[in-house]
């Protein structure tokens, strides 16, 4: 009897052991957050490395364990509002790839000192969710699910950014909107389009936006490189109403595109550098640090009227740090403060109401200086070049209007000339004009 006991009792045990063993491999796929008001919830699909699986505190609450680098291939992603997903990821780096439908995370998504990379070609929804790590944080719409990313021998997370691509998908944006919250170290969003607004991102490391290929913050940045990828449908890098803080206000915010960046109403602590083939368009917005913006043409606090003459918008840029512009065609600047500025114009520079300590212009056409508070020292080179837009005069000279310079002037137009129409000069003035 008591041998049939123990036999009952030594399969009760294997049983239970198989029973949990069975348990645990389950929780490595399946439905990890249930869906939201009809919607897919958040479901594993398969993973490969150091994903050791998941548990569940209740319904809407998922931990997911790691022991070492992993990539999860995810059916669907998404977070709901009152739901959280927490990747006790501890050093270890995560990528997630989503194989199906866009993601929205109206919920809260954590996680530790790894970098978590959430990569979904069919694009991103935060509305008034957060997602918040102690790492590296990387959102972007690019497709590695079987491609350019693997676990190699060693246990470690490879991927190959620079052969990485997006997806055939005209529609593959990022949005953030509703007070979406994100923070972490270094903070990387790169999709065809990007779309921020109401929305605060912190980062204790650099902050960069790419709407081009995506390398740039693994790669210094490369003109050349910068339109290996082209959309027929370009999207826009949008930023308004928004908070954008890096390292405390020392770091770096870079916005890389194909296309235009508008920033409308946005407080960005640390430096900021804007690169694009295309327009930037400010309105309004505070930057702490230095701003430096490459591009087509760069329009500040200006719109249009119906007849599409330049008109000034009720609203001022400051910048804490030195302002520096370079374009290929015009420079437009309404109602600036900075500390210092530098222009380079590839065609005409026309500044109005601009407040700054020493301000440097170069335009191959015309330079008006307009309205303007200059404490130091003004140097401006005009119509460098002699066709002008037009072919006149006008086109090629330096004009300056109600300014007052608190140093000295210095001022050539090499194929046209020199005009000053109100205004002081409170040191020297050098004036070199040659009309033609």
């Amino acid at each position: 009897m008591k041998n049939l006991f123990k036999r009952i009792l030594a399969s009760f045990i294997c049983i239970s052991f198989l029973s949990l063993q069975i348990t645990f491999a389950a929780d490595m796929t399946g439905n990890v957050l249930p869906g939201v008001d009809g919607g897919a919830g958040a479901d594993i699909e398969s993973s490969t490395g150091g994903f050791t699986g998941f548990d569940k505190p209740n319904d809407n609450e998922a931990n997911l364990n790691f022991n070492g680098d992993a990539i999860i291939n995810w059916g669907h992603l998404n977070v709901g509002s009152g739901q959280i997903l927490n990747f006790l990821n501890g050093n270890y780096a995560v990528l997630n790839n989503v194989l199906h439908g866009m993601s929205n995370f109206a919920g809260s998504i954590t996680g530790q000192d790894g970098m978590i990379i959430i990569a979904n070609p069919n694009g991103m929804l935060m509305t008034g969710g957060s997602i918040a790590t102690d790492g590296a944080l990387i959102l972007t719409t690019q497709d590695f699910y079987n491609k350019n990313a693997f676990i190699d021998d060693q246990g470690k997370l490879n991927i190959d950014w620079a052969n990485a691509k997006f997806a055939d998908n005209a529609y593959s944006i990022i949005a953030l909107s509703d007070k979406a919250k994100l923070s972490g170290g270094d903070i990387n969003i790169i999709s065809k389009g990007i779309n921020i607004s109401d929305s605060n991102i912190t980062g204790t490391g650099n902050i960069s936006f790419t709407t081009s290929d995506g390398v740039n913050f693994v790669q210094n940045y490369d003109p050349s490189k910068n339109n290996n990828i082209k959309f027929g449908n370009m999207s826009n890098l949008q930023i308004a109403n928004s908070s954008i803080t890096s390292k405390d206000g020392s770091g770096n915010v870079n916005l890389i595109s194909d296309a235009n960046v508008i920033l409308d109403t946005n407080n960005i602590q640390g430096n900021l550098d804007a690169k694009t083939s295309q327009y930037v368009h400010i309105r309004g917005n505070d930057i702490t640090g230095n701003a430096n913006f490459d591009a087509r043409a760069v329009q500040m606090n200006r719109t249009e009227d119906s007849a599409g003459n330049a008109k000034p918008l009720n609203t001022k840029t400051t910048v804490g740090g030195k302002l520096t512009i370079n374009t290929k065609e015009h420079t437009s600047l309404y109602n600036v403060k900075a500390q210092n500025t530098e222009i380079n114009a590839g065609t005409q520079a026309t500044i109005n109401n601009l407040d700054t300590n020493n301000l440097k212009a170069d335009a191959n056409y015309n330079i008006d200086l307009i309205n303007s508070k200059i404490n130091g020292n003004v140097e401006a080179h005009a119509g460098k070049l002699n066709g002008g837009i037009n072919g006149h005069q006008r086109d090629k000279q330096f004009y300056m209007e109600n300014t007052n310079i608190g140093g000295n002037l210095t001022a050539t137009s090499d194929y046209g000339w020199i005009h000053l129409n109100g205004g002081s000069i409170a040191g020297n003035a050098i004036l070199n004009a040659n009309p033609s």
